[in-house]
């Protein structure tokens, strides 16, 4: 038998054994626990960010809104028309009061040619907008119609601060539409207003 003082000890030190081992046992829970909602919150986080990444392409499709516009370099230009474009004169193509309505698009448009002494400004055979068509995923494709009437069918791609202009079927005919052109905001538009995708008149 041990003496008093030393059994004394003895208990302390199991007690402090004992002690030692109930929290390396709470930690080691604890961790488990940790662990088990991490893993319990990934499905979650894959379907929170398969969401996002739908949910992504429809947010960027509203930047067709607006007015834009590309102004023409004057490098090519020759006689009075270089001086004039020098000035300021110079010729461009613009789509204006862009909407985009669902996936419904439509607008209208100004192209100029010969220092603004050739212009093709929207649809002059009817109310309709020159500039309508159909947005599919983040490309619209759009007929559009020249002043004489003449259709034809292009695409529109938003690429960053720009919206890219290309022409899969020209119109017959006299007209100043260029067959590609990257459009940037026009910032001298102070305003903007929506156009009506629902005007068909003059249509075909």
């Amino acid at each position: 038998m041990l003496p008093n003082g030393h059994e004394r000890s003895v208990d302390v030190k199991v007690q402090i054994a004992d002690n030692r081992c109930d929290i390396r046992h709470l930690q080691f829970s604890t961790m488990n626990r940790r662990r088990l909602i991490q893993i319990s919150a990934l499905p979650w986080l894959v379907t929170l960010l398969a969401v996002f990444a739908v949910v992504r392409p429809a947010m960027a499709s509203g930047s067709f809104d607006g007015s834009w516009v590309s102004k023409y370099s004057c490098d090519g230009a020759t006689g009075s028309y270089a001086e004039r474009c020098r000035q300021g004169e110079g010729d461009s193509f613009a789509l204006f009061d862009l909407t985009q309505k669902g996936n419904r698009i439509c607008g209208t448009h100004v192209a100029t040619a010969y220092g603004q002494n050739k212009v093709d400004e929207r649809d002059l055979t009817g109310d309709a907008p020159s500039i309508y068509g159909t947005v599919v995923g983040n490309v619209a494709t759009v007929q559009f119609r020249a002043w004489t009437g003449a259709l034809g069918i292009a695409t529109i791609t938003p690429v960053k601060a720009t919206l890219v202009w290309h022409v899969v079927k020209p119109v017959g005919g006299e007209t100043w539409f260029p067959d590609d052109a990257s459009l940037n905001r026009d910032t001298s538009v102070q305003s903007y207003h929506a156009t009506n995708c629902d005007v068909t008149t003059g249509r075909h």
